[in-house]
């Protein structure tokens, strides 16, 4: 139990120090805020950085004492390898004992809340894939395909993970009614492109991420700047190259939407169209009529950050192994306490 313990105490260094270099990341160059990848990248190096250096850390060692253990040489001889790490006695005192029961019982808190929050993703999952398929199929003049449902949600898309042929753009029909053609028309294609970049397919990944990582509040802080970006790139898809007063009625479809949404209570998909942090709302808002436009798009620049966020995860799961002081030796190794090289 100390080692979940251990792990669940490098995720929240990491994660601190990952948030604290992204941010300054993008205070240098602020359109990294709207690159949903480099959040994203930054979400998975919290917990595999850790978990990959207590895989190091508990690897088999290529060598161990037993390998000394050669019948041709002397008893003394073979002791050898014994001297190497050998385990030193160090009664426990009243203090130590303390520190493990408190390092046991962190640990089965910490494990207590990784199975709520999986559950939480679980329910929520299942519940919102049961609002997809109740939903009935509509059709409108210059509408893509989209369904309804009776249901007072947010509008959102919803792809059965590992499927992206079977997704659907869900609208509530209280919604529907209170838009215009070209209203709704706006809201099915932000929805469409979130389809496209798979965003509800790595909303699961990183929510399942978030919640092995639920007691760190920056894996929070970076998931919350991952949703707005990717809300931030649809919204783009949606407005790009249009006048001001266009960009203007957008923005009042997506206050009409906020009405809906005000009053949920459990997990949607991240691929929806409003949701109910009004502070992000309101920066989704002043991005849509300034119409900033991110740049990090090309296939080169997700090689790159995928080479970056490879060798920063491998590098500090070194870092930690190698730090780590290094664990006493098997049990069968001989361990002796006077060396005699004499014959006997």
């Amino acid at each position: 139990m100390s080692q979940i313990t251990m792990m669940a105490a490098l995720i929240l260094l990491v994660s601190a120090l990952v948030w604290a270099a992204m941010s300054a990341f993008a205070l240098f160059e602020p359109r990294l805020r709207h690159w949903s990848a480099f959040w994203a990248s930054a979400i998975i190096i919290c917990l595999f950085s850790p978990v990959l250096g207590l895989v190091f850390l508990y690897i088999p060692a290529p060598y161990s004492a037993a390998y000394f253990d050669v019948p041709l040489l002397h008893g003394s001889l073979q002791a050898l390898g014994g001297l190497i790490d050998a385990p030193q006695e160090n009664p426990q005192g009243v203090g130590a004992v303390l520190w493990s029961k408190l390092f046991y019982f962190a640990g089965l808190i910490y494990l207590a809340g990784v199975c709520v929050m999986v559950a939480r993703l679980v329910i929520g999952r299942l519940r919102v894939g049961q609002i997809a398929a109740q939903a009935t199929q509509m059709s409108a003049p210059d509408v893509p395909a989209f369904w309804v449902t009776e249901r007072s949600v947010g509008a959102f898309a919803y792809t059965t993970f590992g499927r992206h042929g079977g997704s659907k753009i869900v609208i509530p029909r209280t919604l529907m009614q209170s838009l215009s053609t070209s209203e709704l028309a706006d809201i099915v294609r932000h929805e469409a492109a979130h389809i496209q970049r798979r965003d509800d397919e790595w909303g699961v990944v990183l929510r399942f991420i978030l919640a092995v990582c639920w007691a760190s509040p920056f894996v929070y802080m970076l998931f919350a700047q991952w949703t707005m970006s990717a809300e931030t790139q649809s919204d783009m898809a949606v407005n790009y190259g249009h006048p001001q007063a266009q960009r203007r009625a957008y923005a009042q479809t997506l206050l009409k939407a906020l009405k809906i949404t005000a009053s949920r209570v459990w997990q949607y998909p991240v691929a929806s169209f409003s949701t109910r942090h009004l502070r992000s709302e309101k920066m989704r808002i002043k991005h849509i009529l300034t119409g900033d436009v991110p740049s990090f798009k090309s296939l080169r620049h997700r090689v790159l950050l995928s080479f970056v966020a490879l060798g920063v995860t491998v590098s500090g799961a070194l870092i930690f192994a190698s730090s780590t002081p290094i664990r006493a030796v098997a049990d069968n190794s001989v361990i002796i306490s006077d060396l005699s090289l004499g014959l006997a």
